[in-house]
């Protein structure tokens, strides 16, 4: 009886490990601003950064096919076989020793409403290498897994003279402000007011230069002429 304790003991800790270490994804990561981390949901989802430059909309090599399988399928992260077959979503667990080519392809939207797929080589869980796999701007045609909702236009920004003031809508409905000074506002108000300035004394001195007689100017000609010079 107590060697069996003893083995449902073991058994029962052996499968509690491997539940803890089944997930390719088991913490925040964040490489360069793009994350990987869990929604409100406790799904695991990739939120690329707004500033990202990918603007291509296909990939070419190593990732040609794989991102275009992993565009048709409906789950947001994925781990992918070299022939291009899906092994699993966020909680596929890479294998410790003979893994083989594994590729991750993730897609998200960013909080500019852009979106961005990155495919890319791992060899470890919880890995973002994205700097050595393809970026393209795309969504995949439609998501299950709640991380993002594909086919929406990005968020418009508006600018204003002066203070070329910029409004940027997150996608959880709050509105963020940035305000940057414009570098040629203020002198092209000042410039405005100097031109303003001259154009009223041009006016002002024609107006003079037209209207006051010579006779008004006599009686300064005779304190002229009636001046005693004092030696």
């Amino acid at each position: 009886m107590g060697g069996c304790r003893h083995i449902c003991f073991l058994l029962t800790l052996l499968s509690c490990i491997h539940s803890y270490v089944d997930a390719a994804f088991t913490m925040y990561i964040d490489y360069y601003n793009n994350v990987v981390q869990q929604n409100a949901q406790k799904t695991w989802c990739f939120y690329p950064t707004a500033s990202d430059a990918a603007t291509g909309v296909s990939c070419a090599g190593d990732f040609a096919m794989v991102s275009q399988v992993h565009l048709n399928t409906t789950t947001s992260i994925g781990y992918y076989a070299p022939d291009n077959s899906r092994l699993g979503g966020a909680e596929w667990a890479i294998p410790a020793a003979n893994a083989g080519r594994v590729t991750l392809c993730v897609s998200g939207r960013g909080e500019d409403g852009t979106y961005l797929t990155a495919c890319m080589f791992v060899t470890q869980d919880n890995s973002l290498p994205m700097s050595s796999g393809c970026e393209i701007a795309i969504a995949q045609e439609n998501v299950t897994d709640g991380c993002y909702v594909p086919g929406q236009t990005p968020y418009v920004t508006s600018s204003f003279l002066v203070t070329d003031t910029t409004y940027v809508h997150a996608p959880t409905g709050t509105v963020t402000y940035t305000a940057t000074s414009s570098p040629n506002a203020s002198s092209h108000c000042f410039g405005e007011l100097g031109s303003a300035l001259s154009s009223i004394a041009i006016a002002l001195a024609t107006f003079i230069m037209f209207n006051v007689k010579i006779a008004d100017l006599y009686p300064f000609t005779t304190m002229y002429d009636n001046a005693v010079e004092v030696t």
